[in-house]
């Protein structure tokens, strides 16, 4: 599945409000998963992938288990430095993120492994 298939399923999962405020939520989550997962290499992008990016992202620290190639964790790495602590509502956002994320994880097969 495309990256982007898989950002709009995720989104349709979190926020299936059809109203302007949800729809504009829904973009900007999108836009986040997006902006993540440009970070990482080639196709295929996974949801436990992209949540392990969103973590990584908001902590600057690849999470225990993950995997990522020295361009990956530099990309990743550079994000978090550059953008992610220098603006607090993009944090908040990927912290809301990863929270949901994780949740969603916990309903999939193997919970999301």
């Amino acid at each position: 599945m495309a990256v982007d298939d898989l950002a709009s399923l995720i989104v349709d999962v979190l926020h299936a409000g059809v109203d302007p405020a949800s729809l504009r939520e829904a973009g900007r989550v999108k836009q986040r998963l997006l902006e993540v997962a440009a970070h990482l290499d080639e196709e295929p992008k996974t949801l436990p992938r992209l949540r392990q990016a969103v973590r990584f992202a908001l902590t600057g620290q690849p999470p225990a288990g993950a995997s990522y190639t020295p361009d990956e964790e530099t990309r990743l790495l550079d994000y978090h430095n550059v953008d992610v602590r220098n603006r607090r509502d993009l944090a908040d956002s990927l912290d809301k993120l990863a929270d949901d994320l994780s949740t969603l994880a916990a309903f999939g097969p193997a919970a999301g492994k």
